[in-house]
């Protein structure tokens, strides 16, 4: 009972803690829930998004040719979690190695890795199956 209540109390930490980096780095900060039962796509997954993959993957960058699809259209993001699997059959796979700068894909954003606490927003909202919420 008493070690149930310190592994509850440590994951409560950590949670906060990765809120806390996410409302300093996001905009509309103040409306991100970092509860990994219930992500939001539009108001904690978007916002990530926006900051970090949009200025190369959405409608006006895609015009340009510079990147090669647009994520900020909600349904080719999910064709691309759908369809685009890095070697297995895992949901989002190859999106989630890229993000998080795995080897044998394509890592984004090339020039920077996305801070581990959304990254963990953006794994907790795809087990989720990426619902548009």
């Amino acid at each position: 009972m008493r070690r149930s209540f310190h592994i509850l109390l440590l994951i409560v930490f950590v949670t906060e803690q990765g809120c806390t980096r996410d409302k300093a780095a996001l905009p509309m900060a103040d409306k991100i829930i970092c509860d990994s039962m219930s992500v939001s796509y539009h108001s904690c997954v978007k916002p990530i998004l926006q900051s970090n993959c949009y200025s190369c993957h959405s409608d006006s960058a895609s015009a340009g040719g510079s990147a090669g699809f647009d994520i900020e259209d909600f349904s080719q993001l999910k064709f691309y979690l759908n369809y685009y699997y890095h070697n297995d059959s895992v949901y989002g796979s190859k999106f989630m190695r890229a993000i998080e700068h795995k080897s044998g894909v394509l890592v984004m954003p090339p020039s920077y890795k996305i801070p581990d606490s959304s990254i963990a927003i953006i794994r907790s909202w795809i087990r989720l199956g990426a619902p548009d919420s």
